[in-house]
């Protein structure tokens, strides 16, 4: 019988900064999520997520679980030792509303933007302050969350035993020479450029209920296959200073993931 599998979804200071961070695994207790290495002892398997554009740590949640679940049942299979799974998603900064509370603490503001090399950081710092020194360290990047994935590499394989790095659709390079790229280039340079643009087409979204915005959000996610944790992050999605932040990051990604990453240009 598999071991249970539970989420835990928090708010964080990363870099000083307040983030949404979520962790599922068989357990979560203090001592499982303790930072330092436990030797021998260490029994842990940590994998953390780096998400793509838009960054909602739960567009990830269901695909964590499976992952989970997947790794369990192997270990079950295969009558391996009993190991503790960790599956962190961090969110990028301001991809998530900032909840009222925390609006008026931390390091930065509700309404800030962030480009492709701040949020690169703040993956660092999360890892720096957050992630555990576990026995065996896979890192997982989505889109251009592989981007930033390579960029922390080098700064963290002396700390953490990483067994492996992998890139799910990886956007690395290139971006804006891709039809996507090429096709949005303009949009998005004018809105970026143009903030109160991207205010005037977006504002009226913090006007509607959350009820509301999952039910524009369920036009286009309809079926039972898709999980409900994604289209709560999407609806999540709905508000301005969100789609200020997926603009300014979308085309901030143009200029810098056009660059080859490993001639030290991006």
């Amino acid at each position: 019988m598999l071991r249970e599998i539970s989420r835990r979804v928090d708010w964080v200071l990363v870099g000083g900064r307040w983030t949404r961070v979520s962790v599922i695994g068989t357990s979560l207790s203090n001592d499982i999520l303790d930072r330092e290495n436990k030797g021998d002892l260490d029994n842990r398997v940590v994998i953390l997520m780096i998400p793509g554009n838009p960054g909602n740590e739960g567009f990830y949640a269901d695909f964590g679980q499976r992952v989970v679940k997947s790794l369990l049942s192997r270990e079950e299979r295969m009558g391996d030792r009993k190991r503790h799974y960790l599956f962190y998603t961090v969110s990028h900064l301001n991809h998530v509303a900032l909840p009222a509370e925390l609006k008026n603490s931390g390091k930065h503001k509700h309404y800030d933007r962030f480009q492709l090399d701040a949020q690169v950081q703040h993956k660092l710092d999360f890892v720096r302050e957050h992630l555990p020194k576990a026995q065996k360290v896979y890192v997982l990047g989505h889109s251009i969350g592989s981007y930033m994935m390579l960029r922390i590499l080098p700064y963290i394989k002396d700390d953490f035993n990483i067994k492996k790095a992998i890139g799910l659709f990886p956007t690395v390079e290139r971006m804006a020479d891709s039809p996507n790229g090429l096709r949005l280039k303009r949009v998005l340079a004018t809105l970026d450029a143009n903030d109160w643009l991207a205010k005037a087409v977006s504002f009226w979204l913090d006007c509607l209920p959350v009820g509301m915005k999952k039910w524009l959000v369920s036009w286009n996610l309809t079926g039972d296959t898709v999980p409900s944790d994604v289209v709560v992050s999407a609806a999540e999605l709905l508000h301005m200073n969100v789609f200020r932040n997926i603009v300014h990051l979308s085309h901030d990604e143009l200029n810098k993931a056009s660059l080859t990453i490993f001639s030290g240009e991006g």
